[in-house]
């Protein structure tokens, strides 16, 4: 797997993040941008300005729902032009707006509802537990990207999918701090035999945790109010903390091993007919594409990789077990950890039916 530290080398960084962290909500009437689009100035009682981050950009044009493609086109072109045209629906609005800095910098603009659960608590909360693991050699990942932090690792339970392939059972946290996915916590399946150390996310059924990040509604009260610390959000937090803990404690079990190894045992035992007629087989493709809402580039990844699984094993026909392979490792290849984490997940989408949609 990817990693861009170690996990003590991620606590402390979050940790030195954490100091400069400022939140704030803010009146609609009271923020105001610069032609360069460089800084946002936030008045009324606060009175400061801040830099603009790449993903407070990507804030801006969700927030006031300007296409992307446009917003960012103007930013290189013409930034006067979109920070009048950004300017207008910001201030016409008649909402209160949230926003993250850190460090004199905007990190992202969101609902007043939104309900702030950093990574650093959790983290600090799962430590005991990743601590006194068996942690498989080579299978820690934790990283920080666009706003995503995540911790990926298995454990040295091993069984045997197919001959000579082994797999590893573990656990995986992803959360993002600025508004743009859910806090998810997951078990997770890690094959020995790549390199990469590629994962694949198990199923829905499995009761994979997900916290979409919404809150009760706070008010500027017509200026800006610091909610960095708030006494009764970070008891609900605290105990919801808790209760990720013991979910996350549950997934290293025999029991959730044993469940999330089921549908790859199946998968394997499962043999992929393909048509004989170059368009019937296209049409089939396109239906399992369909079937996993993945793109044409990326089902010519899948079956490239299916193939060459296939015939690394020796194996007369394709498995379903090809078939997660092959998801699992465009997933890896992926420059997007919400792209990835979407893919590592439609694999899976074949496990919910039984695999019937490859027969």
């Amino acid at each position: 797997m990817k990693s861009d530290f170690s996990f003590d080398a991620l606590v402390s960084t979050l940790e030195a993040k954490d100091l400069g962290r400022r939140d704030y909500v803010v009146d609609s009437k009271l923020m105001n941008l610069d032609d360069n689009m460089e800084t946002i100035y936030v008045g009324g009682s606060l009175g400061r300005e801040f830099n603009i981050s790449e993903t407070m950009h990507t804030a801006l044009a969700t927030r006031f729902k300007i296409p992307s493609q446009y917003y960012f086109k103007c930013l290189k072109a013409d930034p006067r032009l979109l920070s009048n045209h950004v300017q207008h629906w910001m201030n016409d609005s008649e909402s209160d707006h949230m926003i993250r800095t850190m460090n004199g910098t905007a990190r992202t603009i969101l609902s007043p509802s939104y309900r702030i659960m950093d990574a650093l608590p959790l983290i600090k909360k799962i430590a005991p537990i990743i601590e006194a693991s068996e942690v498989l050699s080579g299978s820690m990942s934790c990283g920080m990207h666009g706003g995503y932090v995540y911790i990926n690792y298995a454990t040295n339970k091993t069984e045997a999918i197919a001959l000579g392939d082994e797999v590893a059972h573990g656990v995986s946290l992803r959360t993002n701090e600025i508004g743009l996915g859910s806090e998810q916590v997951a078990p997770l399946v890690y094959r020995l035999v790549c390199t990469n150390g590629m994962i694949a996310l198990v199923p829905s059924r499995l009761n994979s945790a997900y916290t979409v990040h919404r809150g009760p509604r706070y008010s500027s009260f017509g200026d800006v109010v610091d909610i960095t610390f708030d006494y009764d959000r970070e008891c609900a937090n605290t105990a919801h903390y808790s209760d990720v803990t013991e979910k996350f404690r549950d997934m290293l079990s025999d029991d959730y091993q044993d469940r999330a190894m089921e549908p790859l045992r199946r998968a394997a035992k499962i043999r992929v007919h393909l048509p004989k007629e170059e368009d019937d087989r296209d049409r089939f493709f396109n239906r399992m594409r369909r079937h996993m809402s993945i793109s044409s580039e990326e089902m010519v990844d899948v079956i490239d990789v299916a193939h060459r699984e296939r015939k690394d094993a020796k194996r007369k026909n394709l498995t379903g077990w090809d078939i997660i392979n092959g998801v699992t490792e465009t997933a890896n290849k992926s420059e997007s950890i919400r792209r990835a984490n979407f893919l590592q997940r439609a694999a899976w989408k074949l496990t919910e039916d039984d695999f019937a949609i490859l027969n």
